[in-house]
């Protein structure tokens, strides 16, 4: 009969899964862009300064609320499990949908002596 050995590691993925969920909010968004399916640049204006920081995100899967009123200010969840195991995901709380900018993008294809880069802009459809 054969005895099955596991690593400390694995029992204690095997107990407690892919760590805890994590969730940081992101007030103050000023300006949304998307390059990509999942792949997010979000604008974040510093109240107390008024500059605005960059914020990339490339995430499993995103979502956009419509649920901001015109003058409030948008922003956002990014929710993600601490050990990086599973999905993460983005969720934009904005006014409209036409809050989301157009933005360019870069995919690597191929392999070996066929790579190459290919680039793109991701299309505004209203």
């Amino acid at each position: 009969m054969r005895k099955l050995l596991l690593h400390p590691a694995a029992l204690v993925f095997l107990l407690y899964g892919c760590g805890r969920m994590e969730d940081r909010r992101v007030d103050h968004v000023a300006r949304i862009y998307m390059h990509d399916a999942g792949e997010y640049t979000l604008f974040v204006r510093d109240p107390s300064s008024g500059e605005l920081r960059a914020e990339k995100f490339h995430v499993t899967s995103a979502v956009l609320v419509e649920d901001v009123p015109p003058e409030g200010e948008m922003w956002a969840v990014h929710r993600r499990h601490s050990s990086g195991c599973a999905e993460d995901r983005l969720t934009i709380h904005l006014h409209a949908v036409k809050d989301v900018n157009a933005a360019d993008w870069q995919r690597r294809e191929g392999v070996g002596p066929t790579r190459r880069t290919v680039e793109g802009t991701t299309e505004v459809i209203e």
